[in-house]
């Protein structure tokens, strides 16, 4: 039984090798190989967002992940689905660029 939802193949290239989501994880692919990096137990989606509101809360600081990175996330996601549906591009508006952690 897979703990993590499956959403299509994503795959991140690195200098040094390269990254995919597995069933259970994420597979990395190096000059040793292939091996498995599980995801932890009880590990939800979403779950490193809300832990990350709540210590900004506690901290009295912003959260890294506002308003302006949810509007712009959800407008990708309907994206894929409105690009998908018509079989062309679809214009993003509320694009951004993050928040800088070093500055942050």
């Amino acid at each position: 039984m897979r703990r993590q939802p499956f959403f299509g193949i994503t795959v991140v290239h690195c200098e040094r090798g390269a990254l995919r989501q597995s069933p259970d994880g994420v597979y990395v692919y190096d000059a040793n190989g292939r091996r498995e990096l599980a995801a932890g137990e009880g590990s939800k989606r979403g779950a490193g967002e809300l832990l990350e509101l709540a210590d900004a809360l506690a901290e009295g600081r912003e959260p890294f992940l506002d308003a302006a990175w949810g509007r712009a996330t959800l407008e990708v996601c309907v994206a894929i689905i409105e690009s998908s549906a018509a079989k062309r591009e679809v214009e993003l508006k509320y694009q951004h660029p993050a928040k800088v952690l070093a500055a942050w």
